[in-house]
């Protein structure tokens, strides 16, 4: 046999292993309602310690939509340099173009192996098996308030939860939309308009 000249290029886990505090994972779940909508959740993860960032519900996923939420879970350039994710419709054209203006770079998985953002479909799991399945959501709104979600999330410092700004990107006194870091930990805030 021949034998090849260049070094071998890394592998998957050597990868992951050599840029863990720069990786962020982003996917889709799909949540039934009472109704039979179906609720799609966008969740943001990050691999250094394997945190949820942010996370939003809608009916009606766009990229332009999904886009937006990348803006939101990375304000005042705190994006990251490498995004995980699969090959989904909904990452549009508007979704790769703002990847590229917040300069990460995108990794898509291979199809059909979900092997490759295991940390995300593990999350994703969890939350399915400890608060969807003992859940009846009505609408986006009971989703965003409900108490199991809200306890599988509090205890991470950095989660964002939509309508009450950026806990973990306070600059100063004062948080995403007006209120003190002790205010978001203590109460629902309304959400600003």
């Amino acid at each position: 046999m021949v034998r090849c000249r260049k070094p071998p290029s890394q592998r998957w886990r050597v990868f992951q292993e050599n840029h863990v505090k720069s990786l962020v994972s982003v996917d889709f779940f799909t949540v039934p309602t009472i109704r039979f909508q179906v609720l799609y959740v966008f969740l943001v993860l990050a691999h250094d310690r394997r945190r949820i960032l942010h996370f939003n519900v809608t009916a009606q996923p766009t990229a332009e939509w999904t886009a937006q939420q990348l803006v939101q879970a990375f304000p005042w350039d705190s994006a990251p340099r490498y995004l995980f994710r699969n090959r989904d419709g909904i990452f549009g054209g508007d979704f790769v173009q703002q990847v590229k203006v917040m300069g990460i770079k995108e990794v898509l998985s291979a199809p059909r192996s979900p092997w490759q953002r295991a940390y995300v479909e593990r999350v994703i799991g969890t939350i399915r098996r400890e608060c969807l399945d003992h859940l009846i959501v009505f609408n986006e709104a009971s989703l965003r308030r409900a108490r199991f979600v809200r306890r599988l999330l509090s205890p991470i410092e950095n989660a964002s939860f939509p309508g009450e700004g950026f806990a973990r990107a306070a600059v100063g006194p004062t948080a995403g939309n007006g209120a003190s870091r002790g205010d978001l930990a203590g109460r629902r805030i309304a959400p600003s308009i």
